[in-house]
């Protein structure tokens, strides 16, 4: 017994992916950016010049790290939320 889905719970789920991954990157692009603004302004003193350099590259390594871990886990996150069937449908 095979099922479509109307087409108005198909435009619905389309919007409500479409809506929640743009939210999502506002949220993520706003944080990043507070987050670089924070570390290099208030986290460090700036009178000591090269321990300031030190720790913004361990900042720095970390999240180039954090970037490739992110690269590396996001298919099997994809292929997760892929093959979830519920209630509120694919997405």
């Amino acid at each position: 017994m095979d099922v479509k889905p109307s087409t108005a719970k198909k435009l619905t789920s389309r919007l409500s992916y479409a809506f929640g991954a743009f939210g999502h990157d506002m949220f993520y692009n706003t944080l990043s950016v507070y987050f670089i603004m924070f570390v290099t302004a208030h986290l460090f003193d700036k009178s000591a010049g090269g321990e300031n350099a030190k720790m913004i590259g361990y900042i720095t390594a970390i999240i180039f790290i954090l970037r490739f871990v992110e690269l590396a886990i996001d298919p099997f996150i994809g292929n997760t939320i892929d093959n979830t069937n519920s209630r509120w449908g694919a997405f």
